[in-house]
């Protein structure tokens, strides 16, 4: 239709002199035959697996993408060739990541040449752990000719005192109560040393506003013979982040009023020592030590053994509070207080 229309202007007399040329090299562009170059695609599998794909374009480029996953170990080379009359453009990538026990490498390496011209850069990153420290070590080369530039930039992580028994995860989930105890208790005693003195009023405000406090349950209660692994942590979890060794009387106290609504029974036992040889009616209560035991029932409430308790709690003292489970479900069994050691 085009090429119609344009011949049709070349027999108007005043465009056809005018434009004649000009119109005639539109018509030749037109109408030139143009190659259009061939593609080859090469796809290779093994074991159901893409390891090489190959793509050519007559003429002008190639490209190799190649995989490999072995040793732990996963490999991708990508190599692009760039074809032209005068020089040949040539692009290596290659991607590696390898994972060991505690490590992991990844790197990524481009080599480009051009003509005569050649240069490399990459970047590798190493990741290792251990029960104390987190190492991270990454490496930025420059390589061109006789000339290599490097940055390398080390970061290590102190994750505190080395835990005698590792925890393997089979997942991103770390359930705590499913610890052995010793390494759960050291868990929550490290979170206590960085929870500032000020969190405590937060957690009150906190508690209320979801509930958990004596006058404000609303949660619906289910017998402890149907509640679920889930329902059984966030029960323990009410009382699980009052215990340490060196508790605050306001803590202790807050622990207590959650402990009312679930109450079963309780004891308290005067400590004799050499300060305190059972003498209940000093005139210094400060000076008797009381050792208070706590026997969860979930759903039980108990005020006047709530107020004896709270009784014994002196505001000048801090406590150690120690948690005890069953062993048939992990639940809280009960909760032991004692003065702390000085």
């Amino acid at each position: 239709m085009i090429v119609e229309i344009l011949n049709n202007l070349k027999e108007e007399d005043k465009i056809g002199e005018k434009y004649q040329d000009k119109i005639n090299d539109i018509i030749s562009n037109i109408t030139d035959e143009k190659e259009i170059p061939a593609v080859k695609i090469t796809v290779y599998e093994q074991n159901k697996k893409t390891i090489r794909t190959a793509i050519e374009i007559t003429s002008l480029a190639k490209i190799t993408v190649e995989n490999t996953d072995e040793n732990n170990e996963l490999k991708t080379k990508i190599q692009i060739s760039c074809i032209s009359t005068e020089i040949t453009e040539e692009y290596n990538i290659e991607i590696t990541k390898k994972t060991d026990e505690n490590q992991e490498n990844v790197e990524a390496v481009l080599s480009v040449t051009n003509g005569d011209d050649t240069y490399q850069a990459g970047i590798s990153n190493t990741l290792k752990n251990s029960d104390s420290e987190i190492q991270i070590k990454t490496i930025f080369e420059y390589k061109k000719d006789i000339l290599t530039a490097a940055l390398n930039l080390n970061n290590n992580i102190i994750l505190g005192d080395s835990f005698e028994k590792k925890q393997t995860l089979a997942n991103d989930n770390y359930v705590l109560n499913d610890a052995p105890a010793e390494s759960r208790q050291k868990v929550i005693t490290q979170l206590k040393q960085v929870v500032p003195e000020k969190m405590t009023t937060r957690m009150g405000l906190l508690m209320e506003a979801i509930g958990l406090k004596q006058n404000n349950v609303t949660e619906t209660e289910k017998p402890e013979s149907e509640m679920t692994q889930v329902d059984i942590n966030k029960f323990n979890a009410k009382f699980e982040f009052f215990t340490g060794d060196e508790v605050t009387p306001e803590n202790v106290k807050t622990l207590i009023g959650i402990a009312k609504e679930n109450l079963g029974s309780y004891e308290i036992n005067i400590v004799e020592d050499s300060q305190n040889s059972g003498n209940t009616t000093t005139t210094d209560p400060e000076k008797i030590k009381y050792s208070i035991k706590l026997k969860i029932e979930k759903g039980k409430t108990n005020e006047d053994g709530t107020n004896q308790i709270l009784a014994k709690i002196s505001d000048k003292k801090k406590y150690k509070v120690s948690i005890f489970y069953k062993e048939q479900n992990n639940m809280i069994d009960y909760i032991t207080i004692d003065e702390a050691a000085k």
